[in-house]
């Protein structure tokens, strides 16, 4: 198992020098606005389901909306494991044409929380959990993972959009950060890191 960073080639030498970046969630959504390049989501750390209506059968779009959204601070990895599709795994080429590929998950794992602690930062980390908005079921699920806090909240995305990225994410949730970004270094990572542009990472598929 293991991670990859799909990153421009001066963001890709910045990462494996130990440079980890988080940036806030609401900052991404307005870049993307702009930009319109395919990562757009217009429910970033929230919760839509469209399953509702009125008794008239008039549709619902419900939408949950914890007011934290200028305080997390996200840094997004795509996880290559054999538990999700990597079917359309070119597409994650729209967010730079190098990929960094961690071969060893756990020890970067241990490093990146070292680095948040040594800062004085709360990490929280796991696997994106992609719903389908008309799924009872996947909705248990979404608002099971928001028991544990609003700041999950940034753990759900919409299966049908946004699920080819197979997401790992690391947040920090800090309320006295002024700045866009979060940074701090966790050392060099050359030992359990690569950068690959992507006609080689082409070559290996």
């Amino acid at each position: 198992m293991s991670f990859l960073k799909f990153i421009d080639k001066a963001g890709a030498d910045s990462f494996v020098s130990g440079t980890m970046q988080f940036g806030r969630l609401k900052k991404y959504l307005e870049t993307e606005q702009k930009k319109c390049v395919g990562r757009y989501d217009e429910f970033e750390n929230k919760f839509c389901t469209t399953k509702y209506q009125t008794p008239q059968g008039i549709p619902v779009k419900l939408i949950i909306t914890p007011n934290r959204e200028n305080v997390n601070y996200a840094l997004c990895l795509y996880h290559l494991d054999d538990k999700r599709s990597t079917d359309r795994i070119t597409e994650m080429f729209e967010f730079g044409d190098y990929i960094v590929k961690i071969e060893n998950e756990r020890e970067f794992d241990r490093r990146i929380k070292s680095g948040a602690t040594k800062n004085k930062y709360i990490l929280y980390d796991r696997d994106i959990v992609y719903y389908r908005d008309k799924s009872i079921e996947d909705e248990k699920g979404v608002i099971d993972l928001m028991t544990k806090g609003f700041d999950y909240t940034s753990f759900a995305k919409r299966e049908e959009i946004f699920s080819y990225q197979n997401e790992y994410r690391y947040l920090i949730a800090d309320e006295s950060a002024n700045d866009d970004n979060i940074r701090f270094n966790i050392g060099s990572l050359k030992d359990i890191a690569t950068i690959i542009s992507k006609s080689e990472f082409l070559n290996t598929l």
